[in-house]
């Protein structure tokens, strides 16, 4: 989309605000960002079957507490965290991409630690599928949310050395 866009061929696309600065540098101008218009879209969830939680509790418990852990290294050091991004993506020093998406997760607060389940925004999301006749039936938002296997990687991280 965002090439057909850059190309002329399409006067309009939705695109990931990744974009932003190589749509800038192609005379190209956000219209709206998701974040303003849907502040309650979620854009990203973990997921985990109920027999994996049931079998493999622990290690799904140390997953999300490196999970967290990885989180929390990369919103408490900048720096760090954009020299891996331009290391893994090949990219040099002057690719201004890992920043401007970094500088975003921390001006939305997109990204926390903590791995809490939020709630009011499934149940947000849930409400608008059902009106656009995404979902034919709400479904019990609560009864989606198994909170043991977060509490438990909490203690992990609250413990480790």
């Amino acid at each position: 989309r965002f090439q057909a866009l850059a190309a002329g061929i399409a006067d309009a696309a939705a695109a990931s605000t990744e974009l932003v600065p190589d749509a800038e540098a192609r005379g190209l101008h956000l219209l709206v960002h998701a974040h303003e218009a849907m502040p309650q879209y979620l854009r990203f969830c973990i997921y985990m079957r109920a027999d994996t939680i049931a079998e493999r509790a622990e290690d799904a418990a140390h997953y999300l507490a490196a999970q967290s852990d990885a989180l929390r290294f990369a919103l408490n050091d900048r720096e760090a965290t954009l020299a891996l991004a331009h290391e893994v993506t090949g990219s040099d020093a002057a690719d201004v991409n890992p920043a401007y998406i970094y500088d975003e997760v921390m001006r939305l607060n997109a990204i926390t630690p903590d791995l809490a389940s939020p709630e009011a925004r499934l149940v947000w999301m849930r409400d608008l599928l059902t009106r656009t006749g995404s979902m034919r039936r709400e479904l019990d938002v609560a009864a989606m949310i198994d909170n043991s296997v977060r509490t438990r990687a909490m203690t992990l991280v609250d413990t480790a050395p």
